[in-house]
């Protein structure tokens, strides 16, 4: 069998390539899931300290300018995703999972550029969503038990749809949505006065669809 030099070259060259791409994609992913773990874990933290907060520090926090200003941006990008929640949910009776499944089906096999511009618009904010909820549970939350349930809320919204949209992380991002539906409810526990009706009220610009 005659051997072509230059053509052994090229193919190694791809090889390279692709094997490049899978090693960076594959440290991309584990940084990914092993943020979600370290945000789970620092909320987790923030609520067993939410039994100890000092009521004299309530608002000490929120003081801060550059917390404030990215709470600012996070309230903003939250009902953004919000927003487009509601408009992939529509008036259908479906909840949001069977949506998004729908959503897929029709990018896959029907070729749809709407529902693909939907799907890609609600992967780029579920991503920013994930990133600020990693930035804040890394601040000092145990004193703002309401912000802290958002928090919370949204996360579990957010696991739903990464669980449709990463196939290959399904199993995860349903486990990950159970450890906070589970944390929510510790929250309740130790704080029962953020569901109240003034705080749900409080609550509801930023959780028409989660309490929905």
């Amino acid at each position: 069998m005659s051997f072509d030099l230059d053509n052994f070259d090229l193919d190694l060259e791809v090889d390279d390539i692709i094997l490049g791409w899978y090693e960076t994609e594959g440290v991309r992913k584990i940084t990914e899931l092993s943020r979600q773990v370290r945000s789970l874990l620092n909320l987790k933290t923030n609520t067993i300290r939410c039994r100890f907060r000092s009521k004299s520090n309530i608002s000490t926090k929120l003081q801060d300018t550059k917390f404030y200003e990215n709470k600012k941006q996070f309230e903003s990008l939250a009902l953004r995703f919000i927003k487009l929640l509601n408009k992939i949910n529509g008036i259908s009776r479906r909840d949001l999972e069977e949506e998004i499944q729908i959503l897929l089906y029709q990018v896959s096999i029907k070729r749809n550029e709407i529902s693909k511009s939907l799907l890609k618009e609600l992967e780029d904010l579920t991503l920013q969503i994930f990133m600020k909820i990693h930035y804040f549970s890394e601040q000092d939350l145990y004193n703002h038990p309401l912000f802290l349930k958002s928090l919370i809320q949204l996360s579990i919204e957010a696991c739903k749809t990464y669980k449709n949209m990463n196939h290959a992380f399904s199993e995860f991002y349903a486990e990950l949505g159970e450890n906070y539906h589970n944390l929510e409810k510790d929250l309740t526990s130790i704080v029962p006065e953020i569901g109240s009706k003034n705080d749900k009220r409080k609550m509801k610009k930023h959780s028409e669809v989660l309490i929905s």
